[in-house]
């Protein structure tokens, strides 16, 4: 920066800049009603999956959980009288029982949540909203429908998706393979549940 604190080209006489504010971070502790700021990860959220999304995440982790064991007791015997093996792919096992203990995890934590029940209670909050008025019905009546026929019906295409990504991961023993990058894109059968049966643009805008 300029000595001005505005920017400029590089010149040995540059300086730092200077914030008009900044964040203090205080290490004397918080009390009721402090502000917090928490850094980390990750930057999106699942919070707001419907009943029916959260059913096929249970799933696809439930599958997961099982392609993670059988992966890995598939590499234990492989290894048990072959120390190259066993040298080989002692990261990827590592990867592997991390990603197993952290969605059996998952799944615990939802059944002590009772996660399932209150998504429930609240799309039912939400469906007594919607039914309130007949301009909100007939915006909002049949969202949820709409998605669940959606989840439902490319259901088999995430599970397949899912047990291809597992086996193709970087850190998989396939890893060697090419990428079907193709297996990717959306199904040429994917329809969008509340557009009349009209189908998604043949290439979806980033993560969905």
């Amino acid at each position: 920066m300029s000595k001005d604190n505005t920017g400029t080209t590089y010149s040995p006489a540059n300086v730092p800049y200077r914030p008009a504010s900044l964040l203090k971070i205080s290490l004397a502790g918080v009390k009721e009603g402090d502000f917090t700021f928490i850094m980390g990860y990750p930057g999106s959220t699942n919070r707001t999956y419907t009943v029916s999304e959260l059913q096929a995440d249970i799933e696809q982790t439930k599958q997961r959980i099982d392609n993670y064991k059988e992966i890995i007791g598939f590499l234990e015997k492989a290894g048990e009288n072959d120390r190259a093996i066993q040298i080989k792919y002692a990261a990827l096992l590592k990867a592997m029982n991390n990603g197993y203990k952290n969605r059996v995890a998952k799944l615990e934590g939802f059944r002590k949540q009772s996660v399932p029940a209150k998504k429930k209670a609240l799309e039912e909050k939400f469906l007594r909203w919607a039914g309130g008025q007949p301009d909100r019905k007939e915006k909002y009546g049949d969202i949820l429908t709409g998605i669940e026929r959606f989840m439902a019906q490319n259901a088999g295409f995430y599970l397949k998706k899912q047990q291809l990504d597992d086996l193709v991961d970087r850190r998989s023993v396939l890893s060697s393979w090419p990428r079907p990058t193709w297996f990717t894109a959306p199904s040429k059968n994917f329809k969008n549940p509340i557009s009349n049966g009209k189908q998604l643009p043949a290439k979806r805008p980033g993560r969905y």
